[in-house]
């Protein structure tokens, strides 16, 4: 679509897209060549000025308004400051590899160099995030058909060192679901900007040419917003950290845990019992970490776009009624600012020839954020809507926190499902109202068009430009941010989500087996000892581990111990 970025802006239209002339237009065109070699005989020809137009955009639907370069310039900068902290971030996390510059003259230049800063931070994390992944996956399946098998070690027989390490996934069940979606998601994300890089290069010059040619200031409404985003990730990061650092919820010190003995075990069957595993699970809890929060960064660069988007929709609605209007609007406009009807049409970009070029422009941002973002938005919307239930269902499941009582059983496992779906809910809907308003203010354009009618008399040209305007909008089926087709992001796919998730979250609470019959019937039929495993798996040591027997320290780390 970018093959050619200057002539879509200085058109409106991709090449090959000419609007054949009318006889009228050709009619037009003799009589100005006539004037011409008239001028050039009297001699009296002067070269026009710059950044003028020639055609009354009165008469010429395709009259193009450059308008000044240096106007521009303001624009683009605060299109760019308005995304500059989280690209900031995510370049130093390794998840953005390409630089931006700026030039001196005011132009932005976007470019992919092996050799740069952002490329090798984004080679390490795709690294860490890629071979991780499929290396999570490899080890899920081996672990299923007990590949390597458990031999006799440390006085434990081989089926009781299976169960006890069954137990631990099944005790961390919502954190694996957890780490296996973020994983996934994580790993589409790296490998779509690393393939479409070249073209997110164009994409992101066209976005500051776009800005300066529309004439729009969206930055500081999309800035405020980026930076709300920003702190609910670091408020949900901190939290986590402290949790784990404190060690005051044993959960989350046992994700670490388990994705440790997950990644290990075919390398080392007994890795569940290594002494050192208090510091290998804070190394995997940070890797987990590290997944979840790069997942939101990449959606909130696509919030980002489609808060943009929907800004420059909105500003060109109302461009297009002040057009529809002008004969009652126009006129005081330019006597306030004493200019004529053209020039302050031209100023304003409110000319039919500027709307109709501007609305094109549009168009092919908008394929620009679907051409990015679809593979994306698919696996964000799947592997989110995953998360949500499983935590739902454990988040509800902590209130019944008395109704079952069982070894080991924690009392503040409520504290990390609550961060963690608080923080997954409040970007899942967010983000889809954002790009839900792109839709929203693309179809107001046919609301502007049926409230101004078309029965009453009207000149040729406002006709014309109506039913352009109709026909191109009410032509396309789905005018808005689409994921590959499958889907079109409104308010009623938000609805739909949340229906599917609530129904989900029903059948698993109705169908769910009480936890303490699964593992009294483990610790019965293997007789495991659940204290020595919660110990190795969930606690960081102090001095004060020291001063406790195993059930003093489990009721000291908020357990209630039933065994």
């Amino acid at each position: 679509m970018y093959k050619d970025v200057q002539t879509k802006l200085d058109t409106g239209r991709g090449p090959g897209t000419d609007v054949p002339k009318s006889k009228k237009d050709d009619d037009k065109d003799k009589d100005k060549d006539k004037d011409n070699d008239k001028k050039d005989k009297d001699g009296k020809d002067e070269a026009p000025k710059e950044d003028t137009i020639e055609c009354d955009p009165e008469d010429d639907v395709w009259a193009l308004d450059k308008g000044k370069p240096s106007e521009g310039r303001k624009y683009a900068k605060s299109c760019v400051n308005a995304s500059r902290p989280l690209m900031l971030i995510m370049s130093v996390l390794g998840l953005f590899p390409l630089v931006m510059h700026r030039a001196k003259n005011g132009t932005y230049s976007c470019k992919f160099t092996w050799l740069s800063y952002a490329a090798i931070l984004f080679i390490i994390a795709a690294f860490f995030i890629v071979v991780g992944t499929f290396w999570l996956l490899i080890s899920l399946i081996c672990i299923s058909v007990n590949v390597p098998e458990h031999e006799r070690y440390g006085g434990r027989s081989a089926s009781q060192q299976r169960s006890e390490e069954v137990y631990v996934y099944k005790r961390n069940t919502v954190a694996l679901v957890v780490t296996i979606s973020s994983c996934i998601h994580a790993t589409i994300c790296m490998i779509s900007v690393y393939h479409r890089r070249e073209y997110i290069e164009k994409q992101l010059i066209y976005w500051t040419e776009v800005v300066e040619l529309l004439h729009v200031d969206v930055g500081t409404d999309v800035a405020k917003a980026i930076w709300r985003h920003l702190a609910a990730i670091l408020i949900f990061s901190v939290a986590m950290v402290v949790l784990l650092i404190l060690n005051m919820v044993p959960s989350v010190s046992g994700a670490g845990s388990m994705l440790f003995v997950i990644m290990i075990r075919i390398f080392n069957r007994y890795c569940l019992w290594d002494p050192n595993l208090y510091i290998y699970k804070l190394f995997f809890a940070a890797y987990l970490l590290f997944i979840i929060i790069s997942g939101y960064l990449f959606m909130l660069w696509f919030f980002y776009n489609c808060r943009i988007l929907a800004n420059i929709l909105k500003i060109w609605n109302n461009r297009f009624e002040f057009c529809l209007h002008k004969h009652l609007l126009e006129m005081a406009s330019a006597q306030a600012n004493k200019q004529t009807r053209k020039e302050a049409s031209e100023s304003n970009r409110t000319s039919r020839g500027n709307l109709f070029q501007d609305h094109l422009v549009i168009f092919n941002l908008l394929e620009g954020v679907n051409a990015t973002f679809e593979t994306i938005m698919e696996s964000y919307y799947l592997t989110t809507m995953i998360m949500i239930i499983f935590e739902a269902y454990a988040f509800v499941h902590s209130f019944n926190y008395y109704e079952y009582k069982y070894c080991g059983k924690r009392k503040l496992d409520i504290i990390p499902i609550a961060l963690l779906l608080a923080i997954q809910l409040y970007i899942y809907i967010s983000i889809t109202i954002e790009a839900a308003a792109v839709a929203e203010e693309s179809r107001h354009v046919l609301d502007i068009v049926r409230r101004k009618g078309m029965m009453t008399s009207k000149a040729d040209g406002e006709l014309w430009f109506m039913l352009s305007m109709r026909l191109s909008f009410g032509g396309h089926e789905d005018v808005g941010i689409v994921g590959a087709g499958f889907f079109h992001v409104t308010k009623a796919f938000l609805l739909g989500a949340i229906s599917a998730i609530a129904a989900h979250f029903i059948i698993f609470y109705q169908f769910q087996v009480p936890i303490s019959q699964s593992v009294e019937a483990d610790a019965t039929l293997d007789k495991l000892n659940i204290s020595n495993i919660l110990i190795q798996t969930e606690f960081t040591p102090s001095y004060k581990d020291f001063s406790f027997n195993d059930t003093e320290r489990l009721k000291h780390y908020g357990y209630d111990v039933y065994c």
